[in-house]
């Protein structure tokens, strides 16, 4: 049984297809204020979105499990420009926010490299 119902549906945004999901998701993750390249979606099906609630769901062929690290379990973000990643012994390491973007593709990344805009950052050993 599915959670995402038809009248979800029926108020929702919906995408279908690999390449459309995977835009649409990088987009809203962008919306909130999130690294663009934070999830690893592959084979998307479908992708929607109810604006007026925050509803989002993602429909992929197989489940995909990502670790960073092993022993790196939680991941907080912080000042919206650094995500932190923390073990359960209370270790931790922070990253810019920008190591977890992709590069995009098409006019807006033309339009970034004409004004002169990377995405490249170096990530140091603290």
């Amino acid at each position: 049984m599915s959670l995402v119902t038809e009248e979800i549906k029926s108020k929702a945004e919906v995408y279908y297809g690999d390449e459309m999901g995977k835009e649409k998701s990088q987009e809203l993750l962008k919306e909130v204020g999130l690294p663009n390249g934070l999830l690893p979606l592959h084979d998307i099906i479908e992708c929607g979105i109810v604006r007026e609630t925050g509803f989002v769901w993602l429909k992929q062929k197989k489940s995909i499990n990502h670790k960073f690290r092993e022993d790196w379990e939680a991941c907080l973000l912080r000042n919206r420009r650094k995500m932190t990643f923390k073990t359960p012994s209370g270790l931790f390491r922070t990253f810019p926010a920008s190591a977890f973007e992709v590069e995009e593709t098409g006019k807006g990344a033309a339009a970034k490299e004409a004004m002169g805009v990377s995405g490249a950052v170096e990530v140091k050993e603290a």
